[in-house]
């Protein structure tokens, strides 16, 4: 059983962030351009992490109550982080998360549900960067919102790279 609170499983993605984050410690983030989007059915939920989100600094935060809105606004807006609800009124969030990884595949996909399955196909689990059970704890957010800015940081700066744009250090 899973406590209120905690981390069940973390990609790649995520440890490479926390190797980056020891190897750069104390680098204040220059800018805060994360676009997040929450999908969670429970308002109260919705405007908890909206209000997290904007008391850092995050001001480019989309809510939508259902998967098929999810799946929508994503088709409208590239996002850098998701947050996922797994139970909600038209689907599993299950259901969705492999559509949303190819619609935004550089995005940190964030499960955060009351109902943490004990076990996950390998599938969602390729999709899924991390899952959360609720009740979140503030501090979590904030890491889990500057961990998104720092990787999209650095998903930008590889495509500055790519390009040949990027300016001599």
């Amino acid at each position: 059983m899973n406590r209120p609170g905690s981390v069940v499983m973390a990609s790649a993605l995520f440890y490479n962030y926390l190797a980056v984050k020891a190897a750069d410690r104390g680098r204040v983030i220059g800018r805060i351009r994360v676009n997040i989007l929450v999908v969670d059915d429970e308002k109260r939920i919705s405007e908890f992490l909206v209000k997290v989100a904007h008391k850092e600094g995050y001001t480019e935060v989309d809510t939508v109550p259902t998967a098929t809105e999810a799946v929508t606004q994503v088709m409208r807006q590239e996002y850098d982080l998701i947050t996922l609800d797994l139970k909600m009124p038209d689907a599993s969030g299950l259901e969705i998360i492999s559509t949303l990884r190819n619609m935004c595949p550089h995005a940190v996909i964030v499960v955060i549900s009351g109902f943490l399955p004990e076990a996950v196909s390998a599938e969602v689990a390729g999709c899924v960067d991390l899952m959360l059970s609720k009740p979140v704890r503030v501090d979590a957010l904030t890491r889990l919102f500057r961990a998104a800015d720092q990787i999209s940081q650095i998903l930008d700066e590889i495509q500055l790279l790519g390009s040949g744009e990027a300016a001599e250090s």
